[in-house]
């Protein structure tokens, strides 16, 4: 690769690099979500509240209702059904809700778990590119 090429690539990268890390961040993303659901707590940590009648855990299926896609360099995380419900506090009763997702969007829904998740994602990418750029 000659000195220009890889002025051309370097200036290039941020954008290339976000767009095509893009899918594996909305990945990343959804397993650290999937890690604290199944851990039965909000993506802060904070357990959830014990069901008021019998001992079974609350939500058992929650994961399977989580959902990720990505478009350009947004992601989507989604929650679908019942559980869906539930974490917006739409269900009968006065039932607490369990948080399934951030309450936040933005900077502010970013936890350590899912800053770790995407520092992950994009430093893989990053290394497949570099790989890619060296291969050419």
């Amino acid at each position: 690769m000659t000195l220009e090429g890889l002025s051309t690539f370097i200036r290039g990268l941020p954008q290339e690099l976000m767009r095509e890390a893009t899918p594996d961040i909305a990945a990343a993303v959804h397993e650290a979500l999937n890690v604290t659901i199944r851990a039965h707590q909000s993506p802060y940590g904070v357990p959830w509240a014990p069901r008021k009648r019998g001992t079974r855990p609350v939500l058992n299926n929650a994961a399977d209702a989580v959902t990720h896609t990505s478009s350009g360099n947004r992601i989507y995380i989604t929650v679908r059904g019942i559980n869906a419900r539930h974490h917006k506090g739409a269900v009968r009763g006065s039932v607490q809700r369990p948080i399934i997702m951030y309450k936040k969007h933005g900077a502010k829904a970013i936890t350590p778990r899912i800053a770790l998740a995407i520092q992950e994602a994009v430093t893989k990418r990053f290394h497949e590119s570099i790989a890619k750029a060296k291969a050419a």
